[in-house]
């Protein structure tokens, strides 16, 4: 069975691996890991978009 790995050490090696492979030079390293950061982060707030929303209506709200 395969385990999936959190976004942040998915970034991070991905990052490493960018960089340890000379990056193809330029503005194609930072703009590979803007996206290789981008992208996880996305789907994190994708999926508990509901949740934060909730807690900020909730914090929002007087007694």
């Amino acid at each position: 069975m395969r385990r999936l790995l959190p976004a942040a050490a998915v970034v991070a090696a991905s990052t490493l691996m960018i960089s340890a492979c000379g990056g193809g030079g330029g503005t194609a390293s930072p703009a590979a890991s803007a996206v290789l950061i981008a992208i996880p982060a996305g789907a994190v707030f994708l999926l508990v978009q509901r949740h934060l929303i909730t807690g900020l209506t909730a914090g929002a709200t007087q007694s």
